[in-house]
């Protein structure tokens, strides 16, 4: 689970792209080095998280820099979110509900 949740950086990217001065739409989140038009795997859909690089540390701490995450894409775990756009796991807050993603099968799509 280290593996899959957001540091710091992702966390500010997340939550700061919703403030940018002169943005017009701020309901989906700006091409990042994970989710781009070359980039989009399935961590980048609601509801999924990847991993970095099995032999790859993460600093949750770092404020900086976007770690790679385009391995081993799973359902969000219970207690996290998975918005669309970012390929990691946000904790929930306290006394916040966060299920796991179930398969839909009609739209062929994870709802959260």
């Amino acid at each position: 689970v280290p593996q899959r949740v957001c540091t710091a950086a992702e966390v500010k990217f997340y939550f700061s792209s919703f403030y940018e001065k002169g943005r017009k739409n701020t309901d989906y989140l700006k091409p990042n080095k994970n989710c781009n038009l070359t980039s989009f795997p399935a961590g980048c859909e609601p509801g999924w998280a990847c991993s970095v690089g099995k032999d790859q540390k993460v600093d949750l701490k770092n404020s900086v820099d976007l770690p790679t995450r385009t391995e081993d894409c799973n359902a969000c775990c219970e207690g996290f979110f998975c918005p669309k756009g970012i390929t990691c796991m946000i904790p929930c807050p306290l006394g916040a509900y966060c299920p796991v993603a179930k398969l839909n099968r009609t739209t062929g799509a994870c709802d959260p």
